[in-house]
């Protein structure tokens, strides 16, 4: 797996690529860098990834969408990418940094690439008026056949698996900038099950070039065959059950959390130094963003491992349209 553009936005010397052409579900290109992103220039970090979270949560529910769900996520897009930008050339995260070196106020921030994973997966490929696919973005990390790439003509399918794996692609990132922060950030156990998902990812990468060489006469067993290849069933429920535990033992925390900030609100606690309830204001505010890393680390684990099947219907759709038989 590649984390090529972990590497760029951590490093201030080393900036990502500034393309930012987009391909919407028309098949039309926004310029992301004209007009809408102006207004944001001086816009804090902060502001701009909650701006580019409520597009996507907007999108996700029906029944609050002001705008079309195509173009709250083409605009999140826009927005988390300018952030990427961002964070690289204000050197808000170093390579080396643990956990204890970064600003509680700098904290949600490690979540950009989390939310750039969730909104990839929820790109549509094809609209509601039946027009051309919506277009995988140049996320700036994949190679060159990725960027500024014109899909009309494209199939569903092949849209789909671009999205997909650029989406994984950036869960990968997401969870191993935590994972490089060090004790007291990602949870043993999470450290672990991330680690198996790696050394599956390994493994499949080196059965790829074979796979792609089944002749026609086999194609379905060797398809099956490698379908087969990672965890059993038994294994696969096993670790949704203990990432499911994990999750909501995460949620509850963060839920206490969250019910303190509010009850220091309500009591129009202004000195940020007065403890109550074991916490002052910097430490309640912090430990809640650490818990929801923590918490978005558990779906991105899961997102990951159900991207493989995904991937793999795609693969096989794809394999039949290319032999003429569609889909």
């Amino acid at each position: 797996v590649s984390f090529l553009f972990m590497e760029s936005t951590m490093s201030s010397s080393q900036p990502p690529p500034q393309t930012k052409l987009y391909h919407d579900s028309n098949g039309h290109v926004d310029d992301h860098d004209n007009n809408d992103n102006d207004s944001d220039i001086d816009t804090p970090p902060a502001e701009t990834f909650s701006k580019a979270k409520a597009l996507l949560d907007n999108a996700n529910d029906n029944s609050t969408a002001t705008s079309s769900p195509t173009t709250s996520i083409s605009k999140a897009i826009a927005l988390l990418r300018e952030l990427q930008l961002t964070i690289s050339k204000n050197g808000i995260f170093s390579k080396n940094e643990s956990l204890e070196d970064v600003a509680t106020n700098s904290l949600e921030l490690l979540g950009v690439e989390f939310q750039l994973g969730r909104a990839f997966l929820m790109l549509p490929t094809i609209n509601s008026n039946n027009g051309p696919p919506a277009a995988a973005a140049d996320s700036g990390v994949s190679n060159n056949k990725h960027r500024n790439n014109d899909t009309t003509g494209e199939s569903p399918s092949m849209t789909r698996k671009k999205n997909v794996l650029l989406a994984v692609e950036y869960f990968h990132g997401y969870l191993k900038r935590l994972e490089n922060l060090g004790e007291g950030m990602l949870l043993p156990d999470t450290i672990k099950d991330y680690h198996m998902l790696l050394d599956l990812e390994d493994e499949r990468q080196e059965i790829d070039s074979e796979k792609y060489n089944c002749t026609s006469s086999n194609d379905s067993n060797n398809i099956q065959r490698f379908n087969n290849t990672g965890l059993s069933p038994a294994q696969t429920r096993q670790l949704k059950i203990q990432r499911y535990q994990r999750k909501k033992s995460t949620s509850q925390t963060l839920s206490h959390l969250q019910s303190l900030l509010h009850r220091r609100t309500r009591l129009q606690i202004e000195d940020p130094g007065e403890i109550m309830d074991g916490y002052d204001y910097e430490s309640l505010l912090r430990n809640s963003r650490i818990e929801t890393l923590r918490e978005c680390a558990e779906e991105a684990l899961e997102e990951i491992q159900s991207s493989r099947g995904e991937l793999e219907i795609l693969e096989m759709a794809l394999m039949m349209e290319s032999r003429g038989g569609g889909m």
